[in-house]
């Protein structure tokens, strides 16, 4: 419902919120055990105790012993946000697209952003995941998102498409 609701018109509005939950996600998963008493993660702390639809859990199927308790979180923040500036990709590929059939009626329209934008995503998730399992610790998702979507914005828009 948040992804139909609001959405993004501008590629700088998108890129600055991206930008600053990065920022938001590290401090409070890896920074924040310094200026608690028990030197526990804020992030982790709210994401085990909290029990709201706000993540969804995933059981680790890494473990020897499966079927087990131990699960990974991911935010629905982790969701939302990158899926609406995802959608904004879209929508601007599609009028990119529009405005070169004007130009070259003869080529089909294709959206170059769908596909970079989607797969950096996906990369990016699976990433996180494989960090989390190598070091055993919480990682914040946003970590690996935001430089996988920026990077296939400003490589796929900006080098290959020219539209940046």
């Amino acid at each position: 419902m948040f992804l139909k609701t609001i959405r993004l018109n501008k590629l700088l509005p998108g890129v600055l919120l991206l930008t600053l939950l990065f920022f938001y996600d590290i401090f409070w998963v890896f920074y924040s055990t310094k200026f608690t008493k028990g030197g526990e993660s804020v992030m982790v702390a709210v994401a085990t105790g909290f029990e709201a639809p706000i993540k969804l859990l995933m059981p680790h199927l890494t473990s020897f012993n499966y079927p087990t308790t131990t699960c990974s979180m991911l935010g629905l923040g982790d969701i939302v946000i990158p899926g609406m500036y995802i959608g904004f990709l879209i929508r601007f590929g599609r009028y990119t697209a529009f405005l070169n059939t004007e130009k070259q009626p003869s080529s089909s329209p294709r959206n170059p952003y769908v596909c970079p934008a989607i797969a950096a995503y996906s990369l990016a998730l699976f990433s996180c995941g494989a960090f989390l399992v190598i070091f055993n610790h919480a990682q914040p998702a946003l970590l690996y998102i935001v430089p996988a979507l920026l990077g296939a914005t400003v490589i796929f828009g900006g080098c290959i498409h020219g539209d940046l």
